[in-house]
């Protein structure tokens, strides 16, 4: 096992569901006070806050013992936690004293961990539809492991469970707390991966890990099953597939999913009943154009192949607002169903759409002025282009003819030899013969 891990607790095989985990909240649970008072957790977030301005402090659930109690029908869970701040957990778990605070700790009440801080996270062991594990390079902006790969996962909020204020233990019911540690994994998949939430499994509570790394920080580790979006998917093909293509897809990848491959795997069976259910809806025409409406409509088409997301996730984390909730709360929130809220919605629309066509008439207009401008000069230029040519063709006429008739002057001027009588064939000093008697 990696040494910089430790197992605090391990599960039964299969992983534990929500109905079989309970939640005790109590003060006793939360950190002591350090021997020398707070102040030092003060300094460190101070400095923090120098190199590191965009972290923000927030409440966090503080882990302090789990007990798994299997003589029951089905095994049960019990979390002891309390409450914390991601603050204190900078100022303990990864301060340069943790490793003497654990020491300390160990002393003065007989637990290593009585002096830190603790949060418990969650992680999501994360399968895709293919069977491939996720994971994630974290940002080079986090305080803790930047530009580490990771799986999954981040904190369960208390801020989650109340309206508003500081949290107490009194205002968290034990049965919301589980529900926010479930949904928050839940949550942070769809946020970090980027995928519905309605293709995501119920997770299953695998074991509780602690890392050495900071000084044993727990970490709730959940096992959570990714499907595909839709029939297309989960067969492989293009939604413009023909019915020969889905046929030949299917006879694929049901060789590939038969249980028969292997018998001790449940997963392959679900897997292979929702092949077959995706063939018989896209292999008739009528269900499948029933489909594919569904599909495009606003809400996802609810299937054996889909899991619905419960209705806690939405509510569980609609109360805490961090620095950029208003950016998320865009992609999360839930579209208003009531008169009023579909009225503003609609006055909404229509000032967007406005603005829309506002944008296209001055892009237009804007292109068409630029366009005028620019025949303009591309006129001026082609016009000035043909005086030139015009003028270079007129000026070399004119020298060609000036030197013609300079070339014929000066052959007038030139003068003409005279014609006399022809030089004798003899050479000189010959002297004819008289041809007289």
């Amino acid at each position: 096992m990696d040494p910089e891990v430790s197992l605090l607790l391990l599960c039964p095989p299969g992983g534990l569901s929500q109905e079989q985990v309970a939640v005790e909240l109590s003060p006793a649970h939360d950190r002591r006070p350090l021997p020398g008072g707070d102040k030092t957790i003060t300094a460190i977030w101070e400095t923090r806050l120098q190199t590191q301005p965009w972290i923000f402090d927030a409440p966090k659930f503080r882990l302090h013992s789990a007990i798994l109690a299997s003589s029951s029908p089905q095994p049960q869970l019990l979390l002891n936690l309390g409450l914390t701040s991601y603050r204190d957990f900078l100022g303990t778990n990864w301060s340069s004293s943790a490793s003497w605070l654990r020491q300390q700790g160990a002393t003065d009440w007989g637990e290593k961990q009585a002096y830190l801080a603790d949060p418990l996270g969650v992680g999501a062991i994360l399968v895709t539809a293919d069977d491939f594990l996720v994971f994630l390079r974290r940002s080079q902006q986090v305080a803790e492991a930047p530009g580490m790969v990771d799986v999954p996962g981040g904190h369960p909020e208390p801020q989650a469970l109340c309206s508003g204020g500081i949290p107490q233990h009194k205002d968290l019911p034990g049965e919301l707390v589980v529900r926010e540690l479930f949904s928050s994994v839940l949550q942070e998949i769809c946020d970090e991966v980027n995928v519905p939430p309605h293709t995501l499994s119920q997770p299953l509570l695998l074991g509780i890990a602690c890392n050495e790394t900071s000084a044993g920080r727990a970490s709730a580790e959940f096992h959570v099953q990714s499907s595909p979006s839709n029939y297309y998917e989960l067969l492989g093909v293009h939604p413009d597939a023909s019915a020969e293509e889905v046929k030949r897809a299917f006879f694929t990848k049901s060789k590939e999913l038969h249980p028969d491959r292997d018998p001790g795997n449940p997963a392959l069976h679900s897997r292979f009943v929702e092949l077959n259910e995706a063939y018989r809806v896209l292999s008739r025409e009528e269900s499948r154009r029933k489909y594919d409406h569904q599909l495009h409509s606003a809400s996802p088409p609810e299937s054996s192949g889909t899991r619905a997301q419960p209705k806690y996730t939405q509510e569980t984390h609609s109360s805490w607002e961090p620095p950029n909730a208003k950016y998320w709360a865009q992609f999360h929130r839930v579209r208003p169903q009531g008169p009023e809220s579909r009225q503003q919605q609609h006055k909404h629309n229509q000032r967007v759409l406005g603005y829309c066509l506002l944008l296209m008439v001055a892009g237009m207009s804007l292109h068409y002025v630029a366009f005028r401008k620019l025949e303009q000069v591309h006129r001026s230029f082609m016009d000035e282009k043909d005086r030139i040519i015009t003028a270079i063709y007129n000026d070399t006429r004119a020298r060609a003819r000036a030197n013609r008739a300079r070339i014929q002057q000066e052959r007038q001027q030139r003068p003409q030899p005279q014609k006399g009588p022809s030089p004798s064939p003899e050479g000189p000093g010959i002297v004819p013969q008289d041809s007289s008697p």
